[in-house]
């Protein structure tokens, strides 16, 4: 019995050591990030807290390449969402306008790589932790009109989902970097280059 014991106890600390590691870890690395980040001066939309509804996002067009190299890969460009995606017009709302269901087929990528920043998984940063805005995923039978296709709020966890799903169908092409990875880097793409050109930090590059 004692023996059990010590063994819960010696379960107990060694649990909250590593959770206080990781706290450690989680606020240093938000540090270093907040500390390497050096505002532009511009006083852009993302500075002034503009709500991404109102936003001018041509704004940022110069900080963003003109071709996608992703675009001229082999990838499997298809694939069926592996959970529902909502997308909101405002996120006090209580129902979604627009669901894709679970199983829906959608282009993860499109046909013209100018219309892949602010579209399906690569959304822009909300100033909420855990909220995008973009385009919704084209389904198998729509064709793109980028002047009339609307832009709506989308959760970040949704988006993630899919990335791990394209990942996965595309699986033998990524063989070089980590799931986990490719979904942050991608889903992230937007935060990362405007953090690079002093415009914002997202909330998500604050998580380690």
């Amino acid at each position: 019995m004692r023996k059990k014991r010590r063994m819960a106890e010696l379960f107990v600390i060694l649990s909250m050591i590593f959770l206080m590691l990781t706290a450690c870890g989680s606020a240093g690395y938000k540090k270093e990030v907040e500390e390497n980040f050096t505002d532009n001066g511009k006083n852009e939309p993302y500075a002034r807290q503009i709500p991404l509804d109102e936003m001018d996002f041509q704004v940022y067009d110069d900080y963003f390449p003109k071709i996608r190299a992703m675009i001229l890969y082999n990838y499997d460009r298809k694939i069926s969402l592996p959970c529902d995606v909502e997308y909101y017009e405002s996120k006090e709302d209580s129902e979604p306008i627009l669901t894709l269901e679970k199983g829906t087929q959608v282009y993860v990528l499109p046909d013209d790589e100018r219309t892949i920043v602010g579209y399906g998984r690569c959304c822009w940063p909300d100033y909420e932790e855990g909220w995008r805005y973009g385009k919704p995923f084209l389904t198998i039978d729509f064709t793109y009109i980028s002047e009339e296709y609307p832009m709506y709020y989308v959760k970040s966890e949704q988006l993630e989902k899919v990335a791990e799903a394209f990942y996965e169908s595309n699986r033998d092409s990524f063989s070089s970097i980590r799931k986990k990875d490719y979904v942050r880097r991608t889903t992230q793409y937007i935060d990362q280059i405007l953090y690079d050109n002093g415009a914002y930090i997202s909330k998500a590059l604050l998580e380690k």
